[in-house]
């Protein structure tokens, strides 16, 4: 292995706290990163995001990660899945494999068990069951199930083109120089063949990867977005305090398209609509109408009709024609964009003109008012999109002032963190999506609505009458739901827990709140919401009470569940009321045994002498007291004299 990826892999595993784990596993993760990156361009990728692409752990048919995309967009669960499958006419998939080794060289033994491991996939995908194959684990069930979900809705795949069947990647990784060879080729040839007979993809590319490009896949992770296009027309707008500058530019949808497509295969940059509120709507009347207009032909008529679109950047300049943006988001237009991808093919389209405002600035209030500026549909919205907003500053200045217990990071704006802060490691960072998964499962009660799209925030629980971020909700709950998950994830990976319960990740969260401390939660808008977070944050920041606390936890759910827990049982909203039933049957049990586990030891009990030889015996502050009567007659002499 060469110095620069060594150097890589130390960084890489510094920054997501993989220090106790082994070479190998370490290099899996790894190399689910550098694949994970060519979709999650302009977001933190979480260490919850690579757990959900590494299935490697014995029993996993020779493959040590799995990642699957619709739409540009990794399907991490069964609930992720149906909230994607919901506003898509059609569907792109991308299905990629991988091994990850560590050898200098290609190891022939398991790149063999890793191709037949490819074949199985397929052949469970045509037979529409395990029958006949291997032993599988959990993680690798899932994922299998997620794709079968997908071939269910096979009527959405694209009528022709590319994508009119999914793509399989099929890669192997390796630390090594070694590229393809002979044999590497003859086995690739015949695996491709196989896989090809079961007519179940379209595009089937196998791949041998070896350190240069495992290093040039990390490095381009850690690049900034930037684009430049041409722009012949362009005006510049009146000077404004916090703006460097604003242009209101006409675009041809030649070079518009460059900012709103990869370089690498051309599809959709999802990241770039993260700061709009609302995500890409699908088939409605109004996405409804722009794609008509287009598809008739008008396109005069739709430079005329349409409203805009407008992009944010932290640097822009323009030197002649050449515009340069770099680190930018699409504030308004996100359906208009995602109906101009659909229809990038049409005859004409590269000649279409678009109106385009872009706005230079870094600033934060800024950037906020100029989001809620372009997504005010209504005067309902505008005021829910600037509770939002002042929330989040609420939430961000918590995590910043915060310096009693661990330091978290908010990621308020995408890769806030990513550049030019080394000493932040990632998972410390606490990313918009992780934020809704950790206070809607910990704090709302409501673990098994573990969606994960910001773009649905408002409407994310209850339809929206219970908001996630309402300005009333003290911050203190956001960041001890964030400590938790991330105390949760370190007892599931040190095998504090066992690994099964990865399946109820999120009741995990509200188990452990109900289990962690005897007080009650109070509402999320009370002056004693500080004191009961700063309690759990106390037990989460031991680790034995911590340990111990999600021990608990876990004991509640398989009690609550008569069994060790599943795969489905991530999205089960009968499993929380379980939880909750059996909690409150059993509340005193729970309780009393996370709090004094292995406290009541004779060298902290005190006896105070009472009338009548009866006697009290009180364990020290700050654990719990307990009060009883004892007849020392009846205790042995000995005993009785200890006490003394």
């Amino acid at each position: 292995m060469n110095r620069i990826l060594e150097s890589y892999i130390e960084e890489f595993g510094k920054q997501y706290g993989l220090g106790s784990k082994s070479e190998s596993t370490v290099f899996e993760y790894f190399c689910a990163f550098c694949i994970a990156s060519k979709a999650i361009k302009d977001e933190t990728i979480t260490r919850e995001n690579l757990d959900n692409i590494v299935i490697g752990s014995g029993n996993d048919w020779g493959i040590d990660g799995i990642q699957i995309k619709i739409n540009n967009i990794i399907v991490e669960s069964l609930s992720e899945l149906e909230e994607i499958l919901k506003p898509s006419p059609t569907i792109n998939v991308e299905i990629t494999l991988i091994q990850a080794k560590t050898s200098d060289s290609v190891d022939y033994g398991e790149f063999k068990k890793f191709l037949a491991g490819s074949r199985n996939v397929i052949k469970y995908l045509s037979q529409k069951s395990f029958n006949g194959l291997p032993p599988y684990n959990r993680s690798l069930e899932e994922k299998l199930i997620i794709l079968d979900k997908i071939y269910r809705k096979a009527a959405l795949f694209p009528a022709e083109g590319e994508y009119n069947m999914p793509k399989l990647n099929i890669l192997y990784m390796h630390g090594g120089s070694h590229k393809k060879s002979e044999i590497s080729e003859s086995d690739f040839s015949e695996n491709k063949n196989i896989i090809a007979g079961a007519n179940l993809v379209n595009l089937c590319v196998q791949d041998i990867l070896n350190d240069s490009d495992i290093v040039a896949y990390y490095a381009a992770s850690k690049r900034q977005l930037k684009r430049v296009l041409t722009v012949e027309q362009h005006l510049p707008l009146p000077k404004v305090d916090n703006i460097v500058e604003s242009h209101l530019c006409l675009i041809p949808f030649r070079e518009f398209r460059k900012l709103i497509t990869s370089d690498d295969d051309g599809s959709m940059l999802r990241q770039i609509f993260e700061d709009n509120v609302r995500d890409f709507q699908g088939r409605n009347r109004v996405n409804d109408g722009i794609d008509k207009t287009l598809k008739d032909g008008e396109l005069k008529l739709f430079t005329a009709l349409n409203n805009g679109i407008t992009v944010i950047a932290r640097e822009t300049r323009f030197i002649g024609s050449e515009l340069t943006l770099s680190d930018y988001q699409i504030v308004n237009g996100c359906q208009t964009c995602h109906v101009l991808y659909n229809n990038r093919n049409i005859d004409g389209i590269d000649d279409l003109m678009l109106s385009v405002k872009v706005i230079t600035s870094t600033d934060k209030d800024i950037r906020d008012k100029i989001v809620v500026a372009n997504n005010s549909q209504t005067e309902v919205m505008r005021e829910q999109l600037l509770s939002l907003l002042e929330a989040q500053r609420n939430i961000e200045a918590y995590y910043l002032a915060q310096n009693k217990f661990t330091k978290l990071y908010y990621e308020r704006r995408s890769k806030q963190y990513k550049y030019g802060m080394e000493s932040i490691t990632a998972d410390k960072v606490v990313t918009i999506p992780a934020q809704i998964l950790a206070f809607v499962s910990m704090i709302l009660g409501k673990p098994h609505l573990n969606r994960n799209y910001y773009g649905k925030i408002i409407e994310q629980v209850d339809g929206g009458k219970n908001a996630l971020f309402d300005k009333e909700t003290k911050p203190a709950f956001y960041y001890t739901s964030a400590l938790a998950a991330h105390e949760r994830n370190r007892c599931l990976d040190s095998g504090v827990l066992p690994k099964e319960f990865k399946s109820v990740k999120h009741h995990l969260l509200y188990a452990f709140r109900l289990v962690a401390v005897s007080k009650a939660m109070p509402n999320l808008g009370s002056n004693s919401a500080q004191s009961y977070c700063d309690e759990l944050c106390s037990v989460l920041c031991d680790e034995d009470k911590c340990n111990a606390a999600f021990k608990r936890a876990a004991d509640l759910i398989q009690t609550a569940l008569g069994r060790t827990p599943e795969h489905n049982d991530l999205n089960d909203a009968s499993l929380t009321q379980k939880i909750k039933d059996t909690f409150h049957r059993n509340k005193m049990m729970f309780i009393q045994q996370t709090e004094h586990r292995n406290t009541a030891t004779p060298e902290n009990i005190k006896v105070e002498s009472l009338p009548k030889a009866e006697t009290i015996i009180e364990i020290e502050k700050p654990r719990l007291k307990i009060v009883g009567k004892i007849d020392l007659e009846a205790l042995s002499k000995g005993v009785r004299n200890k006490k003394k």
